[in-house]
C-alpha cells in the first residue's frame, strides 16, 4: 500500500469514528479522574472496593478493545492492542471471582506483562506519529511494568498509591487527547 493510498485511509478512517471514540474517551477519562481522586482521599475505600472497580474498567477497556479490533479495517489493527485486550479481559474475571489476597503475585505479573505490551505499543505509535503523549504514556506504562516486575508485592502500593495517580494522569491524559482530536 502506497503512502498517499495509506494516508488517505487512514484519514477517512479517522473521520468515521472520530466523534463515537471522543464521546467515548470524554466518560472514560472523567471515570478515571473521579476514580483516581476518590481513591486518593478515602484509601480504606479503595483498599476494599479498587479491585472491583479496577476489574471493572479492564474489563469494559478489554471488551471495547477487542471489539474495536474486528471492527477497523486491517490496516489499522493492532496485534499489540488486541494482546493487551485479552490480558485486560483474563485480569478482570481473575479479579471478580478469586480473592485479591490469593492473586496479588500472579495479578501483579499479568499487570505487569499488559503494562508492558501496552507500554511498548503506546511507544512505537507515539513515535510513528509524533504524539509526545503517547510516547510519555508509553514510558510510564513500561516503567510500572518493570516495578511489578521487580517487587510483585508493590503491586500493594499500586493499588493504594501509584494505580489512583497513574489513573489520573491517565484521565488527563486522554482527556487532552479527545479535547485536540480533529477531523483531518
Amino acid at each position: 500500500m502506497s503512502n498517499r493510498v495509506f494516508g488517505d485511509e487512514f484519514r477517512n478512517h479517522w473521520n468515521e469514528r472520530l466523534k463515537s471514540m471522543r464521546i467515548i474517551g470524554f466518560i472514560v477519562s472523567i471515570a478515571l479522574i473521579a476514580i483516581g481522586i476518590t481513591c486518593i482521599f478515602v484509601p480504606m475505600l479503595s483498599v476494599n472496593l479498587m479491585h472491583y472497580i479496577f476489574a471493572s474498567v479492564l474489563l469494559a477497556s478489554g471488551i471495547f478493545y477487542i471489539v474495536n479490533y474486528f471492527t477497523v479495517k486491517s490496516a489499522f489493527r493492532s496485534g499489540g492492542y488486541l494482546a493487551m485486550a485479552i490480558i485486560q479481559v483474563i485480569i478482570s474475571l481473575i479479579l471478580f471471582f478469586s480473592p485479591s489476597v490469593v492473586t496479588i503475585e500472579i495479578l501483579a505479573f499479568m499487570l505487569a506483562f499488559e503494562m508492558l505490551v501496552s507500554g511498548i505499543d503506546a511507544l512505537s505509535i507515539g513515535v510513528k506519529v509524533g504524539s509526545g503523549m503517547a510516547v510519555f504514556v508509553g514510558i510510564m506504562n513500561i516503567a510500572m511494568a518493570v516495578i511489578l516486575f521487580i517487587s510483585p508485592f508493590a503491586f500493594l502500593y499500586a493499588f493504594v498509591i501509584i494505580m489512583p495517580v497513574y489513573m489520573i494522569v491517565r484521565g488527563v491524559s486522554l482527556l487532552s487527547e479527545c479535547i485536540v482530536a480533529k477531523t483531518r
